[in-house]
Parts: structure tokens; sequence; C-alpha cells
């Protein structure tokens, strides 16, 4: 989640309108690498747009070329790790989405060129909650579709767990639930992450305090990419929590990684393979429609490492303990030189869309060449477990 701070004249980024006083639509998207892509319209030119809750809406440098917004201030971004860059804020004038028109929302002008890996969905911005503020949102996941709306009535709501939702200052949709009946937390709603859940040092705390938590695996490095670098080296946990409760609907068994010192709880697109979502900004309410009324997590497997990649190459990011990638010797720092069929020998844009695209970390069985401290090359095939 990107967060702004520090401009000189505080400027609202919860401005701006839509053109219609009533609006329903619904729209189509693509999911590539579990981000929701959408058509944004912008002087009759169609752009490629991450619908990002999280997020505060972004364009891309060569959108900014384009129209000449008016700028109102230099700001101070950070990205999901801490780290910060000076970004221009300016007013859209204005864009489509679908049929609803959205007029003079602030924008923060983005390199989108930048993160290497997301370069690899061509995108032009991120649709972000200050532009949403005044909208219902629901997401399909299983049909692929949005639903966009300000009337509440139109929506199928049936069968939902509800709650309140807390809008930050940048709109970001709070949500809370609880762990096993036991634990209360809030969570943001960030449709910008692939994550199920993450989940706070604090909040994991009192989770474990009540036994409703097992330890897996312990590992130390790093292992999210952020908008504008990569996290610093830390331990990590990874566990498996008893179930997620909404109300009387339950995701039994997730699994998540505790990073030390992670201070926020958010719940990712993931939970959105569970059942649709209804973000209601206007009368600040969440629905979720599970697809059944009890679940279990389904991604529990590993394959015992995660990749990250570098300023030069693709390395070892973390390995685990307990697992056939800790036995066969594998370590944080080693230099990946390859992949399966994907060759990082030397890095290129090629080769970080294939690692980012086709997720081989996904897959049953990996073969893994790489340099270890010994400067030998070895190879080791890994399986899930």
């Amino acid at each position: 989640m990107p967060l702004l701070c520090c401009g000189q004249k505080k400027i609202d980024l919860n401005q701006g309108t839509i053109a219609q006083s009533t609006f329903h639509d619904t729209i189509p998207f693509e999911l590539v690498r579990d981000k929701i892509i959408v058509t944004v319209q912008i002087q009759n030119q169609k752009k490629r747009f991450i619908f990002d809750t999280g997020a505060t809406l972004m364009i891309s440098e060569e959108i900014q070329a384009e129209n000449k917004y008016e700028a109102l201030e230099t700001v101070d971004q950070s990205d999901a790790v801490g780290t910060s860059r000076k970004v221009q804020l300016v007013t859209m004038d204005e864009f489509e989405l679908g049929k609803i028109k959205f007029q003079k929302i602030p924008a923060v002008v983005t390199n989108v060129k930048a993160p290497r890996f997301l370069n690899c969905l061509n995108y032009d911005g991120f649709i972000g909650s200050n532009a949403l503020r005044n909208c219902i949102v629901q997401i399909n996941l299983e049909d692929k579709y949005l639903v966009i709306s300000n009337e509440i009535s139109k929506l199928d709501i049936k069968n939902t767990f509800k709650t309140n939702l807390r809008l930050d200052k940048q709109s970001g949709p709070h949500i809370k639930t609880k762990i096993g009946e036991k634990v209360e937390f809030e969570g943001l709603f960030d449709s910008g992450s692939d994550e199920f859940m993450a989940i706070s040092e604090d909040t994991y705390d009192k989770i474990e305090k009540k036994k409703l938590s097992r330890l897996l695996n312990n590992g130390f490095g790093s292992n999210t990419l952020a908008l504008h670098s990569i996290e610093k080296q830390q331990k990590k946990q990874r566990v498996s929590i008893s179930g997620v409760n909404f109300g009387d609907y339950i995701i039994r068994d997730f699994v998540s990684i505790i990073s030390s010192g992670s201070t926020e709880n958010a719940f990712g697109l993931g939970l959105a393979k569970y059942g649709n979502i209804t973000i209601d900004y206007i009368n600040k309410n969440f629905y979720f429609q599970p697809l059944h009324p009890i679940q279990t997590f389904s991604n529990k497997t590993t394959l015992g490492f995660i990749p990250i990649p570098n300023d030069e190459y693709v390395q070892v990011g973390i390995v685990w303990t307990n697992t056939n990638a800790e036995k066969l010797g594998l370590r944080s720092g080693f230099r990946i030189l390859k992949i399966n069929d994907i060759d990082f020998s030397e890095r290129s844009a090629e080769s970080d869309c294939a690692l980012f695209l086709q997720q081989p970390f996904k897959e049953s069985i990996m073969t893994l060449n790489y340099i270890d401290e010994n400067n030998e090359i070895k190879t080791i095939t890994l399986n899930q477990e």
C-alpha cells in the first residue's frame, strides 16, 4: 500500500466527483498474476490500470506528459516496505471506468517502468481508493467482473457477512473480523496485494497466546518486492492459523508469513478466491459473500524457498527450516542461474517476466540451478511439501 505524506500544502486526496448523479455498471476485467486489470479511457485513449484499493489513484509519467494535468505539489510516497520517493501530485481532469466518469481526482505521477516485475503487466497506472470513495464496488473474481454503483439495492448482497468499514486518510478500506472467535483485529482490504492475509507481529502475538496457530517453518531473508524497493532481510515465520471468521462463515487453516516488526494487518485479493467482496465506500459497510459457509485454505504447501531479485540478478530470498531445500544446502543469498527452463545467468526483462508471470514456484516440482557459497554450480530438484 503506497502512502503519501509530508506535502507542504497538505493536499486532501479525497477530492473530485463522479459526473453522473446515479450510476450502475458491470465492468469486465483481466486477471493477470492475481492483479485486476481494468480498461480506463482518458481523452478517448484506452489505458490499462491495476485496480488497487490499497493505493491512491496513480498515473504514468507518459499520461502526465500527454495531458499536462495541473500540478498540486511534490510529496513523499512510501511503499510497502517503507522506502520513500518524491512524486508529483496532480489533478486528473476526467477519466472513464466503464460508463462512469470520474472528474477532478488527485493522482500521483509515477514511473510505472521502475518496478521491473510490475512492468511485465504493461500497465499505465492504478485505480485507487481516493477515486472510488463515492462508489460501491463489488468484486467477482470467479466470473472476472466488477460492479460499480451508488445504489446498494441493485447489488447482490444476500447471504453475506456485513461489518463496518473505516476509511483512512487516503480512503483505504479497513474492516474488523476475528480469528477463531477469540482475537478481534482490523485490517486493510488491499486488492493490489495477491496475498490472502498479512498479519502484524502484535496481532500474531495475541493469536499465539490463544493457541490458535502452529509454527510450520522459520526463515531469515526477504520476500517482499515493493513499489520502490525490496524489503530488508529479517526474521520470518511461516505459520498455520486455525481460521478467520466472517460471522458464521469460516476459512480454516490458512497459512501466513509473519515478519518481525510488521505493524499492519491486511487482506489481499486472495480473499476474493473464497467469495464475492462488496466495499460500500458511501455507507461505510463491507460485505463478504462466501462460496461456501465453511472453506479450507487451499495454498498450504511450499517448495522450501522464495526467490527475490536484487539490482543485478535473482537470488534466494528465504529458505524455510525443516524443508528439503534446507537439507539440500540451499541458503539465502545464493545466486540463481536457472529455474526450470527460465535462464537467469544474465538477467533480462524477458526472464524477469517469465518468473513473474509463469510463477514456477507454484508448480508441484522445480529444478533449480544456483551458485553456492564455494562458487560451485549446483542443481537440485524440489517438490511441494
